[in-house]
């Protein structure tokens, strides 16, 4: 039986909370094609309402609750950085501090942003400067040229790295190897997007994929299931827990988080008692005392939540779980951030609550 109870939507004593895994890029962070067409991905962001009228007309049996989603989720995309963070910060208590992981498309093969990735850095860097409490984790991509140098440059606003391997390429390269025995010496901690499906994945030449698949490869590659597998597919390979055990015992001073624990699909996977990719996440959170993992997107719905609860009745698992939502990508399964602050909070109650979202933030980003 879980050690938590369910119930309880009282905040109490909700100080100091720290709000992880959040992103407040805008349109112009994100590269052309990341939807296959230039025009097209253009012509969304300009025209939201007529796209999703058309959408409910060509896929009538949609739910209007699933096209507002996300029609809510490129409105998000078409504002500043700053609204963004300023929506975002809306929901907490004053205090709060937030974790604000910033993305670099350029690696990905699907054409360079409008804005720079330095300059997304700035607007952020910029928040800081005016006084807002944000962790700034510098998104590193070691395919492209110059992102160490870059990285070192503006190193005193750098609160961690974000590390997204299905952009293509293994947590194992070795500028990657390089920056993590930096965090080591500057003790801050590293996340990882461990989902194997997401259509933020390398969208470059096939060609090109497969060579970045053995370009430094150490394992095996994961067995998959078609004749032809999809660019998605290939790049599940990428998020091969197998790498991580790896650094875990290679870089025992650092801190690494397991973003979304493999993601939903993943996740029931396990709750059905099959082996999975959360399956191996969790052993690796229960065995190595520098892993854990964060919730964001994943637990958004009562069933979910519902397993969380269970997961916090672990006791080697209960310091290790982090509060996360992956503000504003989230508002495809969630209209508002208070849905979801609010409604895991009547879950799994505000003492687990606090655990998950102070208690244990502040080890993993070693305030204590």
């Amino acid at each position: 039986m879980p050690q938590y109870q369910q119930g309880g939507n009282k905040e109490k004593d909700m100080k100091n909370i720290i709000v992880g895994h959040e992103h407040i890029l805008d349109e112009h962070c994100v590269c052309p094609k990341f939807i296959g067409s230039k025009f097209i991905q253009r012509l969304v962001n300009k025209h939201t309402l007529p796209f999703v009228l058309l959408l409910d007309n060509l896929m009538p049996w949609t739910d209007s609750d699933s096209l507002s989603r996300y029609a809510d989720f490129i409105r998000n995309e078409n504002k500043t950085q700053s609204e963004n963070f300023k929506e975002l910060k809306s929901t907490y208590p004053e205090g709060s501090e937030y974790v604000i992981l910033t993305v670099d498309m350029r690696g990905m093969g699907a054409g360079a942003p409008a804005k720079s990735f330095e300059s997304q850095l700035l607007e952020v860097i910029a928040l800081k400067n005016a006084g807002e409490k944000i962790k700034l984790f510098y998104h590193l991509d070691p395919t492209v040229k110059g992102s160490i140098e870059l990285m070192l440059e503006y190193a005193p606003y750098i609160d961690g790295l974000k590390v997204y391997t299905l952009m293509g390429h293994y947590p194992t390269h070795s500028r990657l190897m390089e920056a993590y025995r930096w965090c080591e010496n500057k003790g801050i901690p590293v996340v990882f997007h461990t989902s194997p499906g997401s259509p933020v994945h390398f969208k470059g030449s096939r060609k090109e994929l497969n060579r970045r698949l053995e370009l430094g490869r150490r394992f095996p590659l994961l067995k998959q299931s078609k004749r032809r597998p999809s660019k998605s597919d290939l790049c599940a390979n990428f998020t091969n827990p197998l790498y991580y055990e790896y650094l875990l015992k290679e870089f025992p001073g650092v801190n690494f988080d397991f973003a979304h624990l493999a993601g939903e699909a993943e996740l029931r996977k396990h709750m059905k008692g099959e082996t999975s990719m959360t399956s191996l996440l969790l052993a690796l959170m229960r065995e190595y005392p520098n892993a854990y993992g964060d919730i964001s997107y994943t637990f958004y719905d009562r069933d979910l939540q519902l397993q969380l609860l269970e997961l916090l009745g672990d006791e080697k698992l209960r310091p290790k779980l982090l509060y996360g939502t992956d503000f504003y990508m989230n508002k495809t399964v969630c209209t508002t951030q208070q849905a979801f602050y609010g409604k895991l909070i009547s879950i799994i109650g505000p003492q687990a609550f606090q655990e998950i979202a102070i208690t244990n933030p502040a080890k993993f980003h070693k305030h204590v």
